[in-house]
């Protein structure tokens, strides 16, 4: 199966187009399949947000294919983008949260929803890991922030390091309702080895944010009762954005294991 001319005739007497039964099934299947994969994406879309799954998609664009490898194609790209984006899910309590490091648009557009306030980003003196490679270094990865909003710069896969931690992305629906710069005070809480994990109130490079233990199981569960474990975090690009780093000396090595890049 092909192009369209090839399939459907013009019958010039008649001054109709038509179809032979075969390739009307063809052409049947194929408008069902590419409904489903639409509304697959769709769904993909709100629970992941935009920006980030359509990275996905752009990187594994394979150029012209034919329309009977399409559905195929699309399905794969689906599962990739549940794989990379679905963060841990593991907790076995009740409504698990994903979670996942920032893509670079996420944070700028959330930087400029809030004209770059540290008093709601706490931006300064910390960087915190990004989504994307590194064109020039094989082994380096993004981090943001430190000396301004905007600033990035780049550290290898394996560091571990007082100054650069996980600030997370929070995959929920209802963030695709809320316009960028909203706040949400009770997102959720991280746990480390199944302990909670305490929100830093000075989240700087000396100030106090939790240590990462090498090899500790990181996972995010619903908002505890006490505020000392509540995260925050500002909607951006469809997603939930934390409002500070939650924990240091962590590489993005230990944040890929754990399915957050």
């Amino acid at each position: 199966m092909g192009a369209i001319g090839r399939e459907i005739k013009h019958d010039r007497e008649e001054e109709v187009y038509r179809v032979n039964q075969a390739d009307f099934d063809w052409w049947e299947v194929y408008l069902a399949n590419c409904q489903k994969d639409w509304e697959e994406l769709s769904s993909l879309y709100i629970l992941y947000g935009r920006d980030a799954v359509e990275e996905i998609i752009i990187r594994e664009d394979p150029g012209h294919i034919d329309y009977d490898q399409e559905h195929e194609h699309y399905q794969k790209v689906l599962a990739i983008i549940r794989k990379e984006l679905g963060g841990t899910t593991s907790r076995k309590t009740q409504n698990a949260i994903a979670a996942r490091v920032p893509t670079h648009r996420e944070w700028e557009s959330l930087v400029d929803a809030i004209d770059g306030s540290n008093d709601l980003l706490h931006w300064k003196h910390m960087h915190f890991w990004c989504r994307g490679k590194v064109p020039f270094w094989k082994e380096g990865r993004w981090i943001r922030g430190w000396v301004d909003a905007q600033f990035s710069d780049c550290s290898d896969v394996t560091s571990r390091h007082a100054d650069t931690g996980f600030r997370p992305v929070l995959t929920s629906p209802i963030a695709g309702v809320l316009p960028d710069g909203a706040m949400v005070i009770a997102a959720a809480t991280l746990y480390m080895d199944g302990n909670p994990v305490r929100v830093p109130k000075n989240p700087v490079c000396d100030g106090d944010i939790v240590d990462y233990v090498p090899g500790a199981k990181l996972e995010f569960g619903p908002a505890l009762p006490d505020e000392s474990y509540r995260i925050s975090a500002i909607a951006s690009q469809g997603v939930l954005v934390a409002d500070r780093v939650l924990i240091r000396n962590i590489s993005w090595q230990d944040l890929e294991e754990q399915g957050f890049c």
